[in-house]
Order: C-alpha cells, then sequence, then structure tokens
C-alpha cells in the first residue's frame, strides 16, 4: 500500500482586520517519521507532502495525484483543523479512498474530526493502528474493527477502543529521518537536529492535553516511556546519519531526564559516541544539582523551563502545577547559572481568571530568574482539556472556539485589548525590572513603583501601544529570520554573545 503523509506545517491566525493570516513552517516532525519507518519495515510505501505554505486547490490535487496513494494520513492539531478540513476534501477530490487523521485534534475531537471529511480518525499511537489499517487493506479485509481508529460508514461511526500504547520504545524502529528535507527545515539553518528519545509525560497540568490522552490507553500507568539509554543513542546515530551536517542537537522531549540513572548511563555515551552541543527541557522544583552536573557534562549549553505564571496560586490551583514554588523556580535558574548553562523560560498571558496584577507577578519573576530567552505567548484553551472545561463552565470561552483569532479567552480583568498589550511588551518590562534590581536600594524601589504603576494604568491607549509594540516585534523578528537563514554563522556567534557565552564545539 502507498501511504501519503500531508503534514500542514503552518500556522493561521486572523490579524486585527478579521483577516486569515499564514506564518510558514519548517519543522521536523517526529510522529509522521515514525509511523512512515513501521509502515515501510512492514513492507508498505510511505512519503510525505510537507506543506510549509498553503496552497491552492489545483497545486494540492495535482500533487496528490502524481503519488496516486492508497492512503493519505493527516496530522491534525486544533489550531490548523478549519484548513486541514479544506486538504482533507481536497485529498478524496484527487482520488485517495482513505484520509486518515492524526494528531492531538483527531484524539480530542474524534467526532469533529470525522464530521469535517476525514474517513478515519485514529486515537493514540498511530504506529501499530497504521500498520495493520494498511496490511487489512491490502489484503481486501474489514478495516471497522481495528483498535484506535474510528471509522466513518455508510451506517455511521464505528468507534474502537484504543489499543495499548507501545512501552518499550527500543522495540521501535528508528524514524524515517530522511524522508524530510533537511535543507528546508528552520533548525537546520543552525545546523541544529530535532530529536526526541521519550514519550508522554508524567504530570496533570490542566491546560495539557497529556492527562485526557494517558486516559485513552489502557495501560496508562507507564505512559512516561524513554528509550535506554544505548537506545537513545542508537536514534541519534540514525539522525546524525540523515542529517549529518547537524553540529547541535535540540531535544524536544518534556523532561531530560527526572531519572538520574538514566542520566548516568546515558552522559558517557552521549559524550563518546556524540559528542554535540545540546539544548533540552526541564521542569522546576525536579532539577537537582547532579542533574544540572551531569547535563552540563554531556554537553548541555541551556536548559528551557515551564514558568507560566509568576502567581503562585495560579499554578496551584488552575494550572495544577503540583507545588511548584516560587523558591524551587529560583533554585532551578540558580542552578544553571552556577553550571555556566543558558536558561529558557516560557510563560502563558492571557490565563482564564488572570488579571493585570497577575500578569505583572510573571513578569517580575522572570526578573528574578534572568533567564537569557524568554517565550510569552497567548494562551489557547485546547479542546477537552481541563483548563478549557473550567473557562468554559464560567464563561470565559466558547465550548468551541476560533481557534483561528489571538485571543480566545475573555477575562474580565484581563481584556483582549490588555492581553495584546502584555504580549507585545512583555519582554521590555522584564528587562525594566531587571534593570532595577540591578540599582541601589534607594533607587531600585521607587523604579518599581513607577514601573508599576505604568503597567497598571487602567487609562493607558493599549490599542496604538499595542500598534507600536507589534511592529517592533515583527522588524526583530524578520530581521533575525533574515540573518538565521542567509548569515547562519553570524547568527550563532550573536546568538552566543545573547547568552553570554561562547558554545564550544568539538569540531571547533
Amino acid at each position: 500500500m502507498k501511504v501519503l503523509f500531508v503534514y500542514i506545517d503552518l500556522a493561521a491566525q486572523k490579524n486585527r482586520k478579521g483577516q486569515l493570516v499564514c506564518s510558514p513552517g519548517g519543522w521536523f516532525q517526529e510522529g509522521i517519521a515514525s509511523i512512515a519507518a513501521c509502515l515501510r519495515q512492514a513492507g508498505h510505501e510511505a512519503s510525505l507532502y510537507h506543506l510549509v505554505n498553503p496552497v491552492k486547490r489545483d497545486e494540492f490535487v495535482r500533487a496528490v495525484q502524481r503519488q496516486a496513494p492508497d492512503v493519505a494520513g493527516f496530522s491534525v492539531g486544533s489550531a490548523i483543523f478549519p484548513m486541514s478540513t479544506r486538504y482533507a476534501r481536497w485529498a478524496k477530490e484527487a482520488g485517495v479512498p482513505s484520509v486518515v487523521a492524526g494528531g492531538v485534534h483527531a484524539m480530542m475531537m474524534p467526532e469533529q474530526t470525522l464530521a469535517g471529511g476525514f474517513d478515519i480518525a485514529c486515537l493514540g499511537e498511530g504506529e501499530r493502528p497504521m500498520v495493520e489499517l494498511c496490511d487489512r487493506l491490502q489484503r481486501g479485509e474489514d478495516i471497522t474493527t481495528i483498535q484506535s481508529l474510528h471509522v466513518k460508514t455508510d451506517n455511521g461511526v464505528v468507534a474502537n477502543p484504543a489499543r495499548p500504547f507501545i512501552e518499550e520504545l527500543d522495540e521501535l524502529p528508528y524514524p524515517c529521518f530522511e524522508m524530510f528535507d533537511f535543507d528546508r527545515l528552520v533548525s537546520s539553518q543552525t545546523y541544529t537536529a530535532l530529536a526526541r528519545v521519550s514519550r508522554g509525560c508524567p504530570y496533570s497540568c490542566t491546560y495539557c492535553c497529556n492527562r485526557q490522552i494517558r486516559a485513552l490507553y489502557p495501560n496508562q500507568k507507564s505512559f512516561a516511556r524513554t528509550r535506554s539509554p544505548s537506545g537513545a543513542i542508537g536514534y541519534l546515530k540514525a539522525l546524525r546519519s540523515a542529517y549529518p551536517q547537524m553540529r547541535y542537537v535540540n531535544f524536544m522531549d518534556d523532561i531530560l531526564h527526572p531519572d538520574e540513572g538514566w542520566l548516568e548511563e546515558f552522559v558517557p555515551m552521549y559524550k563518546r559516541e556524540i559528542g554535540l552541543p545540546f539544548v533540552a527541557q526541564h521542569r522546576p522544583g525536579l532539577l537537582t544539582e547532579r542533574a544540572t552536573s551531569l547535563l552540563r557534562d554531556a554537553g548541555c549549553y541551556e536548559l528551557h523551563f515551564g514558568l507560566e505564571s509568576g502567581n503562585q496560586e495560579m499554578r496551584r490551583k488552575i494550572l495544577k502545577r503540583g507545588n511548584i514554588t516560587d523558591d524551587q523556580i529560583i533554585e532551578a535558574f540558580r542552578l544553571c547559572r552556577k553550571y555556566d548553562i543558558a536558561t529558557g523560560a516560557y510563560n502563558m498571558i492571557g490565563l482564564p481568571f488572570e488579571t493585570m496584577s497577575m500578569a505583572l507577578e510573571t513578569i517580575k519573576l522572570n526578573a528574578v530568574v534572568a533567564p537569557n530567552l524568554v517565550w510569552n505567548p497567548i494562551f489557547t484553551p485546547y479542546p477537552r482539556t481541563d483548563l478549557h472545561r473550567v473557562a468554559a463552565e464560567a464563561g470565559l470561552v466558547a465550548e468551541e472556539p476560533d481557534y483561528e483569532t489571538e485571543v480566545i479567552v475573555d477575562n474580565p480583568g484581563f481584556r483582549p485589548g490588555q492581553v495584546l498589550f502584555v504580549r507585545a511588551y512583555f519582554k521590555l518590562f522584564v528587562d525594566a525590572y531587571k534593570l532595577a534590581r540591578r540599582l541601589p536600594r534607594l533607587l531600585r524601589r521607587p523604579l518599581e513603583v513607577v514601573l508599576d504603576l505604568v503597567f497598571l494604568f487602567p487609562f493607558l491607549p493599549y490599542g496604538p501601544l499595542t500598534r507600536v509594540g507589534e511592529g517592533w516585534m515583527d522588524f526583530q523578528a524578520g530581521v533575525k529570520a533574515f540573518v538565521r537563514r542567509r548569515f547562519p554563522r553570524l547568527f550563532l556567534r550573536l546568538r552566543d554573545r545573547m547568552r553570554g557565552k561562547k558554545i564550544v564545539h568539538p569540531t571547533g
């Protein structure tokens, strides 16, 4: 059987005039590459149609017809679901017999997915269901009893339960990295490869779909899984074989790694057999001094943490981040500074029940921990997550939000115009409070009071200020993208300087 994966790798959002604006993508997708590897191992064909920009119907139909697939597989997220339904319809018009949707939106909203033009929705991991689907189609057998698949028929939808997830990741073949044109990937502009050696997250934060996905499976207790240290090294070797130009690794795992014993075994092998500088993610309150030392010894030059909110009650009661205290967050960043690891902080703006004062707390916490990188996107309440349910019950979001709008949550104490203003000036205020903290005590407090008054002044002209701030953000992003694309070595030197350090590379 011939399977064509259609990867809609772009962002679509409405601007202030209500016009839909698409931003190009260019990212590796682990799930597609892993499913393709299993299909090929089972004797099927697998190819990729990587859409980093939208295309018109005729161009899409011609491209699909040239491949003449028996199955078209889409990875569908909530933000691009409306666009995905259009491409699914065009795939049917191109003569594809079976159009399958996987991804988070298909898992969370299978009924809506099938109503949107897809024939099949895959719940959970797709490797084994897709292989069984192609095997049965090839033999002309019934496909409506395949576990993990919801299948649309003339008599309605047949909804099968999810099969157990794969507990031993080493059993999987290495992903088909070569399916992707690394020359077109954004990460390749800085000679960086994206890697993932684990699956699942042990936590149940309300804004994340991990708890809902975990509940799909009958063996949910072992949902967080990692390749063995030797299996992870084999994975990285396969990645380097597909992309020999890589000089850096970006581990996309939720946490690398919660088990210090795993790190103890992994680090010597990584240094000996891979030896590349890398970026990873960790969790405040979980990072220990020993883990920090091991990561630095392996070549970690940057660690990213989820702060999400500077308000501890918001983190504990609304986001269900556990009992992560401000002191634990500060300690995680202190450890990174001690071991000369740059840091990044993830924040969210416009959370349900958030106010301007709470957003200011987030800014001030960032100023205290002083990350090298700050991200501050507007919160999106994804379907069937706990936080979407809570916000909908409070009347703050619609039951089926328009994910193409910028501000979805409508808080009485944090209006959409204020949310957009905070997003535009978040980093500026973080830098201002960082500056205040460096001043003598006599000057520090008056400056902080002035900053508080400016930020919280209720009569600020949010609209004009936001337009100026967003224009500056767009300019910076454009310059950054241009330098990264055209002058990658200069970009890397500037990146090192902004981190306040030089990243040592084994090849010099």
